[in-house]
């Protein structure tokens, strides 16, 4: 499988978002404490999620995703929140597999001593009010040997907006997000066999890793929304095969 550039067209633009970072088990990771203000500190309230702006450039079949994350203010004087990058994605540097929809997975071309990294945007489905959820997923191994586990992840729910990063209507209070529409939101399971092994994830999303010890040179990864399942086959440590449904 390879690459629809219509489709990849689809992604390009830029893209309002709400970020939250996940841990090894899959649920939403805190803000650290320098990022909190004092006064949520105080009343013992936590925070999950983080303001984003996306740029997405596409040329050819290749595409960029620019992530900026807003940074809460931590000081009680109104001043504009600021932008620090949060990540940039090149997918020449990705196994890429997308189709006419919009929908694009990027793997690793193979498992490093870091493991390996899996991204999957679905696209939402409304042509006319287009949106889009990203999960990233990183996989490792924590002994020599073992199986892999997940390591970390991210999930980030878009939409396209005709704002720039500067725009007066990015800076909601002072970028302290309290809403929890990403972190709070119901986890999904994998539609075909929900008794295998999986991870659930925010946003009706889950992941699958499929390894074992007597084959240390080979990984399954699933990462799946809804109906749609994009899974990753690697062998010798390398992609053997990438396919979506």
């Amino acid at each position: 499988a390879g690459v629809d550039v219509e489709g990849l067209r689809l992604n390009e633009g830029r893209w309002k978002g709400i970020l939250c970072n996940l841990t090894r088990f899959g649920s939403a990771q805190e803000l650290p404490p320098m990022y909190v203000p004092d006064a949520f500190r105080e009343w013992g309230e936590t925070l999950y999620e983080w303001n984003t702006f996306c740029e997405t450039r596409v040329e050819g079949a290749r595409l960029t995703h620019d992530v900026r994350r807003q940074v809460p203010l931590t000081a009680c004087e109104s001043v504009q929140a600021q932008f620090e990058e949060e990540a940039l994605t090149d997918s020449g540097d990705f196994h890429c597999v997308g189709d006419a929809g919009g929908n694009l997975l990027l793997a690793s071309k193979a498992i490093g001593a870091q493991g390996a990294v899996l991204q999957a945007s679905f696209a939402g489905g409304d042509p006319a009010a287009p949106t889009r959820t990203r999960v990233e997923v990183s996989v490792k191994r924590y002994d020599d040997g073992a199986p892999f586990e997940m390591a970390s992840g991210k999930i980030v729910l878009e939409e396209k907006t005709e704002l720039y990063m500067d725009s007066d209507e990015l800076d909601r209070d002072g970028g302290v997000r309290q809403t929890n529409e990403v972190a709070n939101t119901a986890t999904g399971s994998p539609p075909d066999d929900a008794s295998s092994p999986f991870i659930a994830l925010p946003l009706d999303s889950w992941v699958r890793i499929t390894s074992s010890a007597d084959e240390p040179d080979s990984l399954v990864l699933a990462i799946g929304k809804g109906a749609r399942t994009y899974t990753v086959t690697y062998e010798d440590l390398e992609v053997s095969r990438a396919e979506m449904s």
